[in-house]
């Protein structure tokens, strides 16, 4: 999958937004999933990092060119150890 998060937009309501998560596991804690997405929207604010062209139908279409997200566990943690998201939640645990 391709797209972690979506932001979802009803064309009859300009104004009415949801934001779906479509990442984590049956096994993941919730809490911590959103803490993930949390951190994530912080840091692209913080850094004022500019949000991606919207995608229209299939995200693994060619013409997006979007990163692929992990495929297994280890994969995920490969990218987690070292990244933003572990220090900062570290920080807030510690």
């Amino acid at each position: 999958d391709l797209t972690a998060v979506r932001v979802v937009s009803h064309h009859d309501e300009d104004n009415y937004r949801r934001i779906e998560h479509r990442v984590p596991s049956a096994m993941a804690d919730p809490a911590m999933a959103l803490v993930g997405v949390l951190i994530g929207v912080y840091y692209g604010f913080k850094n004022k990092l500019d949000l991606p062209k919207p995608v229209w139908g299939n995200a693994f279409d060619s013409q997006y060119m979007l990163e692929s997200l992990p495929t297994n566990y280890q994969e995920s943690l490969q990218r987690y150890y070292g990244s933003y998201v572990e220090k900062t939640i570290t920080k807030l645990m510690g």
